[in-house]
């Protein structure tokens, strides 16, 4: 999980406190020091819940709030891959590397995604054994099940919406794709 290519470009600027390591965009660099708090204790939280992943607002400076996904990294051979960005033997990516590499393919084809803010790691014997993405934090939008659940007799409808926006999506090209 290494800055290189594409994300170096993108993620110009790394903070560290301790073993946190977070790459991310230059001109949030320090609002986002302040993030960094917040995401430690949303590690730790995790820990305690006993959960593999989280994901939760923290709050990072000036008001700025992030959402923030944090996954723990168990196995050796994951360890390994995600800190190489080595993909698995079935062509595919661990969790954290296929929704970074998804998140910045997505964002090529259009503008109406959450924006990455950066994403991080922590190490342990040169390894990753935690990693976390931070998207911009969408207040006025409302997840797919929260509004199902307050709209339970469209629920065809939103099927059917939500598999036409994919369609729409997939069509897309990124505009460095050749046709």
């Amino acid at each position: 999980m290494t800055p290189k290519g594409l994300l170096a470009s993108r993620f110009n600027a790394s903070l560290r406190d301790r073993d946190l390591v977070f790459y991310c965009h230059g001109d949030h660099t320090s609002a986002l020091h302040a993030a960094l708090g917040a995401i430690r204790s949303l590690i730790d939280r995790r820990k305690k819940m006993g959960r593999h992943r989280l994901a939760q607002v923290c709050c990072a400076g000036n008001a700025l709030e992030i959402f923030v996904k944090t996954s723990r990294v168990d196995s050796l051979a994951s360890r390994l891959r995600i800190s190489l960005g080595l993909k698995r033997r079935s062509g595919a990516y661990d969790w954290v590397l296929a929704e970074l590499h998804n998140n910045i393919e997505a964002s090529q084809r259009t503008s109406l995604i959450p924006r990455l803010i950066g994403y991080g790691f922590i190490k342990r014997n040169g390894l990753v054994n935690e990693a976390f993405l931070a998207y911009e934090n969408l207040e006025d939008h409302v997840d797919g099940l929260s509004w199902v659940r307050k709209h339970p007799s469209k629920v065809d409808s939103f099927i059917q919406t939500s598999l036409n926006l994919i369609t729409t999506l997939n069509r897309k090209r990124p505009a460095n794709t050749p046709t």
